[in-house]
């Protein structure tokens, strides 16, 4: 549980052994965390602040929506691990979420800051801002999705940033599975086109809990962590 000045804030995962399920991609003091089937968003320093600040019947409606925690998406599946991404030269965000049995949930939320690009690539957005698709997977011949990591990471020889932002899956059937994830429309045939490109997997003698990149020259390190050490 996370504890803040109003009190506790629950966070649930249906696998506990795992831990990566509370995030803070954003401004601090703001975190995200799983809570049964869904993500929820949780301003821990100021939650109250919208309603104090506008009291009248007029604005009633917008604040009690306002509050915090906010729910950000729900899921048909309770959420092992989830992640985000602030995409470069952006504030808009990618949201990710894997699930006990290959399920994977992708979500795009436009931050309220891109009316303004420039202010944009300068300052940290101060939350989610709002939804604009959400898809769904499950990965083929997979187990416990135990860890997804979003990344812009290039694991080429490159020094670039990669074209499209990259999802990592740790998954409980020994591999690590790599998908490139295209945003746009142009990227795609048509709205019920798959989101996810599969680029590749890395196939190992362990289940795999967990991975960290390293941005390491000329190419950045990819490190998998399995149940026992070594």
């Amino acid at each position: 549980s996370l504890l803040n000045s109003g009190g506790v804030a629950v966070c649930s995962s249906s696998y506990r052994q795992l831990r990566d399920v509370v995030i803070c991609p954003h401004e601090k003091g703001i975190v995200s965390y799983a809570r049964g089937h869904s993500i929820v968003e949780h301003d821990l320093i100021t939650p109250n602040t919208v309603r104090r600040a506008r009291r009248s019947v007029r604005y009633a409606t917008v604040n009690a929506r306002s509050q915090s925690p906010r729910r950000l998406v729900d899921l048909s599946f309770m959420p092992n691990t989830i992640s985000a991404l602030i995409l470069p030269d952006t504030n808009d965000t990618l949201l990710a979420a894997g699930g006990q049995e290959a399920e994977l949930h992708l979500s795009y939320y436009q931050s309220s800051d891109t009316s303004s690009s420039s202010f944009s690539r300068r300052s940290c957005s101060r939350g989610f801002g709002r939804r604009l698709w959400e898809s769904k997977y499950n990965l083929d011949h997979g187990s416990i999705n135990n860890s997804v990591m979003l990344t812009s990471m290039n694991f080429a020889r490159s020094h670039e940033s990669a074209a499209r932002p990259r999802i990592i899956v740790s998954n409980n059937d020994k591999t690590v599975k790599f998908f490139d994830i295209a945003l746009h429309a142009g990227d795609f045939m048509d709205d019920y086109a798959p989101r996810l490109l599969d680029i590749g997997q890395l196939r190992l003698d362990v289940p795999v809990n967990h991975c960290a990149s390293l941005p390491l020259p000329p190419t950045p390190a990819l490190t998998p962590a399995g149940p026992r050490p070594g």
